[in-house]
C-alpha cells in the first residue's frame, strides 16, 4: 500500500493551460521564472497520474518539497507556487559610505588592517579582513604593493618593496 496517493492534486486549471506556462516561462532567463517552471513540472506530473514520489524523483527535488508544492497548490493554484525574493540582508556599510570609504583611500593608500580600523572608527562597523577585502575589490580596487615598478620610487625602496612590507589598496 505504499504507491497509494492519500493526498490527490487539486485541478485549478487544465493541464494545456499549465503546459502554455511553461512554454512561456522557459523562453525567459530569470532566476524567479525558472523555479516557477520547475514548480510548474511537478504539478503537471502529479496532473498526469505520477505520484508525488515520482515526479519529485523526475525533477531532481527532495519528496518534501514535492508534497509542500503540492499543499500549496491545492490550496491556492499557481499563485502560491510563485517564489518570493526579498532582495537579501541590507548591507552594514551603504554605497554614500562606500564612497566616502574610497574617497580616503585615494587620498592616502592603506593596507586591509589600516581599511578596516578605518571602517570600524569612522562608521562603526566591524568587518573581517577577509569581508573588507572582498568589498575593496568589489569596488574596483586591487591590492598591491605601492609604487611596484614605478620610477617615482622612494628613497628606501630597498625596505618598503621588500616581500614583508605591507600590502596596500590601489585605484
Amino acid at each position: 500500500m505504499t504507491d497509494v496517493e492519500h493526498i490527490q492534486i487539486v485541478r485549478h486549471i487544465e493541464l494545456a493551460e499549465i503546459e502554455r506556462v511553461i512554454a512561456e516561462l522557459g523562453s525567459t532567463g530569470s532566476k524567479s521564472d525558472a523555479k516557477l517552471r520547475k514548480r510548474l513540472e511537478f504539478v503537471r506530473l502529479r496532473y498526469k497520474g505520477y505520484p508525488v514520489l515520482q515526479a519529485a524523483d523526475a525533477l531532481g527535488i527532495n519528496p518534501q518539497s514535492g508534497y509542500n508544492w503540492q499543499k500549496a497548490w491545492n490550496d491556492g493554484g499557481m499563485q502560491p507556487l510563485v517564489p518570493h525574493f526579498n532582495g537579501g540582508r541590507p548591507p552594514r556599510i551603504d554605497d554614500s559610505q562606500k564612497e566616502r570609504l574610497l574617497a580616503e583611500i585615494e587620498k592616502e593608500p592603506m593596507t586591509t588592517q589600516e581599511v578596516t580600523r578605518f571602517i570600524h572608527d569612522r562608521f562603526r562597523v566591524t568587518y573581517s579582513e577577509k569581508q573588507v577585502h572582498v568589498i575593496l575589490s568589489g569596488m574596483g580596487l586591487r591590492h598591491a604593493k605601492p609604487y611596484q615598478k614605478d620610477y617615482r620610487q622612494p628613497k628606501d625602496a630597498e625596505t618598503g618593496l621588500k616581500k614583508t612590507s605591507p600590502m596596500v589598496w590601489l585605484l
